[in-house]
């Protein structure tokens, strides 16, 4: 069940009094995935996720078999409670992952001005005048690279009843991530050389397929609270990543139009689409464009 317990899938439901009667009679979180646990909750920007992690004995700190923690995913989402939480909890701003990026690194080069400030408090400054901190940033023509995908998992809650092969989720997870993002805008903008008629064609560079990139949009958030993504191989993907991007159950997805998309193939890149519940309205409000 991909590193899942009964604790963990208690608390990701918010059933307080089911996690505290399995606790009670000997539950625990050790015995799975700690580190995706705490990366989850940092995903979800859930601070409460992290107090029950923390409250039933769990560790916030632990990383990922690819040196990814829950800090170095709370400041990709720029959440600066989670943050100060993790910190508070023991987590390591200078510990990289396998890529070397650290936390103060990441802060830096996504300009999170308020992180960034909490972390120079603590002595995490990655602009020493010395040069002294210079190892707490990673290389800038080195950011984690496409090909390292399958090693990097998103750091996404991927429920047992998805049944998606593994080693493509985490690809497709990889690319809809903040780390996906940088590697193939340094993959596909830098260094590809000329484009052939051929690729033109098929919408490649050497071959290898360029990633669509669409807006999602769940029913309730109109053009205004869309997501930027990497659009994946399957609707049942697209629709799993505005579940987990939305907290909605979508079975349907719209154009702009009002028109349901059934096929994959059939979005642009730079689409609007829209998330749909089973007996929602799909009606656009035009003055708002919302749902």
């Amino acid at each position: 069940l991909d590193g899942s317990v009964p604790l963990w899938e208690s608390i990701v439901s918010g059933h307080d009094a089911v996690s505290k009667l399995l606790f009670e009679n000997g539950a625990n979180l050790q015995s799975g995935d700690m580190a995706n646990f705490a990366c989850v909750a940092a995903e979800r920007s859930s601070i409460q996720m992290l107090k029950d992690i923390v409250y039933y004995g769990g560790d916030v700190t632990i990383a990922r078999s690819n040196g990814t923690t829950a800090l170095h995913v709370a400041v990709c989402e720029g959440n600066v409670d989670a943050v100060k939480f993790l910190v508070d909890h023991g987590a390591d701003i200078k510990k990289p992952d396998q890529q070397g990026w650290t936390p103060v690194a990441l802060a830096e080069q996504q300009c999170h001005e308020e992180i960034k400030a909490l972390f120079s408090s603590m002595g995490g400054s990655c602009l020493s005048k010395t040069g002294s901190d210079s190892h707490l940033l990673a290389p800038k023509l080195a950011p984690p690279t496409l090909k390292n995908a399958s090693s990097m998992p998103n750091p996404l809650f991927l429920r047992p009843s998805f049944t998606v092969d593994q080693h493509r989720r985490e690809s497709d997870n990889f690319r809809n991530s903040l780390f996906g993002i940088l590697s193939l805008a340094h993959d596909f903008g830098k260094g590809v050389g000329p484009v052939s008629l051929e690729d033109q064609k098929n919408g490649t560079i050497g071959g290898e397929v360029i990633p669509k990139r669409v807006t999602i949009h769940g029913l309730r958030t109109g053009h205004d609270g869309g997501k930027l993504i990497w659009l994946p191989g399957t609707m049942e993907e697209l629709l799993h990543i505005g579940a987990e991007k939305f907290g909605l159950l979508p079975t349907r997805v719209l154009t702009v139009d009002k028109a349901d998309i059934d096929d994959i193939s059939l979005i642009r890149d730079g689409d609007h689409l829209f998330l749909v519940e089973d007996g929602k309205s799909t009606v656009f409000k035009e003055e708002t464009g919302e749902l």
